[in-house]
C-alpha cells in the first residue's frame, strides 16, 4: 500500500530562515524526474501553537457556557454576557437552579480571566511568544513529489551527489508517516533529545538499583517474611510502567516510533533487572544446586552405596551467565 511518505523527503537540518516554499521547490526540481506537488514548512513555535490550542480548547468551553448569539471575538461583549448570567440570578430564582447557575457563572468567569485578564493570560503569553525570534525560525522541510518514482530519483542523487542548499549541506531522508510524526517535538535538537534520554534513563536505572536494594533488605533483614521478596518485586514490576511513561512524557521526540523505542528500552531494562537479576538477590541457586546430591543408582537390597553427581554438572549453561 502506498501511502504518503512514499513520495516524500524530508530535510533534517535547514536553515533557520529558509521560509519560502517557492525557494524549496526550485530548489528540488533538478533532482526531481517528474515535478514536485508540495512543500511544508515547519517552524520552531511548539510553545506558541500549545497557547493557541489552549486558548481555543477554553473558548470553546466558555462558548458552551452561554447563549449561541454570543460575539466570542469581542472581549466586552463577551464579558458583558457572563455578566449578564449573574443579574439573571434574583431572589425569585429557584434555590437548587440559583446555585447552578452561580456555578456557570463562577466557572465562566474563572475562564474568562485565564485567557484574557492578567499579566499570565493565555493572550499575553500568545503576543508574547509571537515576538520571539526563534518562532520564526525553521525546524523541517517536507518535499512531496509527483510520483513515487521521482521521489526515489532524488533521494538517490542526493546520496550520490549531496545537497547543497545556501552553501549549506543538507541532510535529507525518508520521512515516517504523518500521522506518526510528533510535529510539536520536530522543533528540538538533537543535542536536546538525547540529553533528555540519557537523564531519564538514569532516573531508571537509580530506581531499579533502589530496587534491588529493597529486595536485599526484605530478605537479610526480615527472613521471617518468607514472601517478602515476591511482594516486593510484584509491587516494582507495577509501579516501573507509570514511572517510565512518567518520564517519557518529558523526552523530545520526533516520531511515535523514537518515543515507543525509548519507552521499550525502559520498561525492559526495569523489567529484565526485577526478575532475572532480583532472582540471584532473593534465592542464591548456585549454593543451593551445591549443596545438593542427586543419587544415581540404588540398591537397596544389596546394601550398595549412592552415586552422586557433582552439583557442577546440574547447573544448566543458561545460568552460567550468574555464576
Amino acid at each position: 500500500i502506498l501511502t504518503v511518505k512514499d513520495y516524500s523527503l524530508e530535510v533534517k537540518n535547514p536553515p533557520n530562515d529558509a521560509r519560502d516554499p517557492d525557494e524549496w521547490k526550485q530548489f528540488f526540481l533538478p533532482y526531481a524526474s517528474e515535478g514536485i506537488r508540495s512543500c511544508t514548512i515547519t517552524f520552531d513555535n511548539a510553545k506558541m501553537t500549545e497557547a493557541l490550542v489552549q486558548r481555543r480548547v477554553l473558548l470553546g468551553t466558555l462558548e458552551h457556557m452561554l447563549s449561541p448569539d454570543t460575539n466570542m471575538n469581542d472581549k466586552k461583549k463577551l464579558f458583558a454576557q457572563i455578566q449578564s448570567q449573574k443579574d439573571e440570578l434574583d431572589a425569585n430564582t429557584p434555590l437548587l437552579r440559583r446555585l447552578f447557575r452561580k456555578s456557570d457563572y463562577d466557572s465562566a468567569v474563572s475562564l474568562y480571566e485565564t485567557i484574557f485578564v492578567g499579566n499570565d493570560c493565555i493572550e499575553k503569553q500568545i503576543k508574547h511568544l509571537a515576538k520571539q525570534p526563534k518562532t520564526s525560525n525553521v525546524s523541517k522541510v517536507f518535499v512531496v513529489f509527483e510520483t513515487e518514482r521521482g521521489k526515489r530519483n532524488a533521494l538517490e542523487k542526493i546520496s550520490q551527489e549531496g545537497a547543497n542548499f545556501r552553501g549549506h549541506f543538507l541532510k535529507v531522508q525518508e520521512p515516517c508517516e504523518p500521522s506518526a510524526v510528533r510535529w510539536h517535538n520536530l522543533e528540538e535538537s538533537t543535542m536536546i533529545q538525547v540529553t533528555q534520554q540519557v537523564l531519564a534513563l538514569l532516573v531508571v536505572v537509580a530506581f531499579v538499583a533502589f530496587g534491588a536494594f529493597v529486595i536485599y533488605l526484605v530478605k537479610h533483614k526480615f527472613r521471617e517474611w518468607a514472601s517478602g521478596p515476591a511482594v516486593v518485586v510484584m509491587v516494582l514490576n507495577t509501579i516501573v510502567p507509570k514511572i517510565c511513561h512518567y518520564l517519557n512524557s518529558f523526552e523530545s521526540h520526533a516520531s511515535e516510533g523514537a518515543y515507543q523505542a525509548s519507552l521499550y528500552i525502559k520498561l525492559t531494562l526495569a523489567y529484565w533487572v526485577n526478575t532475572a537479576i532480583a532472582q540471584l538477590i532473593i534465592s542464591n541457586f548456585s549454593s543451593y544446586i551445591a549443596s545438593s546430591v542427586l543419587p544415581v543408582n540404588e540398591n537397596f537390597n544389596d546394601g550398595g552405596n549412592e552415586e552422586v553427581v557433582p552439583a557442577e554438572n546440574l547447573l544448566p549453561n543458561i545460568y552460567a551467565l550468574f555464576l
